[in-house]
């Protein structure tokens, strides 16, 4: 692994893999700390080099304006959590600009995990430049009180054979607001691309709000695209049934609740990034 700090930011390389059993996966604020590297940077690059695997768990603080730069070089496969909480957010605002370029035969696998700060945006940007690249995110968020959240996501298919999704879950509760923004571009130069969009949002509360916007433009033949969105509140046919199981009405809703928002959390994602956030 090489690290560099440049003008324009610090560009991390991951050099072999760091996802088999043996691993553990990169944590970024752990990485930087062993490195002797206790400035925060709001620009980083990583590369993964060509057939590395690896996971890495990106806890930074994310304020004002963080910019992320992913290179996966040909054959290469990242898996990438990108987790923001409370407890990391050291400002009201939390702001995140992901771009990651997908080359040929390369697998980008990302996780969005939220539940932080006052107001927040993230973009992910997802280009898939080289034949049969893929690029797939998962997006949960649970947003409470007052917060105001967005997430913008755009699947750039750029070469032919390429695939590409996103699914993303939502628990909106009090006066909280979530708005999805999903865009598909598939160029004249990419058939037989494969992309897919799908949001589900859940509202806890009369007052709580959520949107999904999602955009397509495709510019060749013989492409298959697909995006969906459904939001609503509990069914409360699902809580009687519990309740009839001798499970109490909170429970039944804590449990439905989970369950929702369990979905969408890829396996590979490890269950103590999670568990105090999601589970709890």
């Amino acid at each position: 692994m090489n690290l560099a700090i440049s003008e324009y930011g610090l560009v991390i390389e991951i050099t072999r893999n760091h996802q088999s059993n043996n691993d553990k996966p990169i944590v970024l604020s752990e990485l930087l700390r062993d490195k002797g590297i206790s400035e925060y940077h709001d620009d980083i690059t990583i590369i993964i080099n060509d057939q590395v695997r690896a996971l890495i768990i990106d806890d930074m603080p994310c304020i004002e304006q963080t910019t992320l730069h992913i290179q996966l070089k040909p054959n290469a496969h990242l898996r990438y959590v990108l987790l923001q909480r409370d407890e990391l957010i050291l400002d009201s605002v939390a702001n995140a600009r992901i771009t990651c370029f997908v080359d040929q035969n390369a697998t980008f696998e990302g996780a969005v995990l939220y539940t932080g700060s006052q107001a927040s945006q993230v973009s992910v940007v997802m280009k898939l430049q080289g034949m049969h690249a893929q690029a797939h995110l998962h997006a949960a968020y649970i947003c409470s009180g007052t917060m105001a959240t967005m997430l913008k996501t755009e699947q750039l298919h750029k070469a032919s054979h390429t695939e590409s999704s996103v699914t993303m879950r939502v628990l909106v509760d009090d006066h909280a607001q979530s708005t999805y923004q999903g865009m598909i571009t598939i160029e004249e130069r990419a058939p037989e691309a494969n992309a897919q969009q799908e949001h589900k949002a859940l509202l806890l509360s009369p007052y709580a709000q959520a949107k999904a916007l999602p955009q397509l433009e495709v510019l060749t033949h013989e492409v298959r695209c697909g995006h969906g969105s459904a939001i609503g509140m509990i069914d409360q046919e699902q809580v009687w049934y519990l309740q009839s199981r001798g499970i109490t009405a909170f429970r039944a809703q804590q449990m439905l609740r989970q369950n929702f928002i369990m979905q969408v959390i890829p396996s590979w994602v490890p269950r103590e990034w999670y568990q105090k956030i999601i589970l709890e």
